[in-house]
């Protein structure tokens, strides 16, 4: 089996804390998430960044 294969069947690492665009944490998960200004998101980010929790999620807007 190759590299590419293993780590698609595997998933990519998460660190322990991770900051990033809904772009780079997509198809990520986390037991928490943390949405920062929420307002300022399209519907289809918001839909990202509010599904990465598996547990809770945490939402941060005006």
């Amino acid at each position: 089996m190759t590299i590419r294969e293993q780590s698609r069947l595997m998933g990519r690492p998460l660190a322990k804390r991770s900051v990033g665009s809904t772009l780079l944490l997509k198809g990520f998960e986390a037991d928490i998430s943390v949405v920062l200004n929420a307002g300022a998101l399209n519907a289809r980010n918001l839909y990202v960044a509010m599904t990465r929790g598996s547990c809770r999620v945490l939402v941060c807007s005006p």
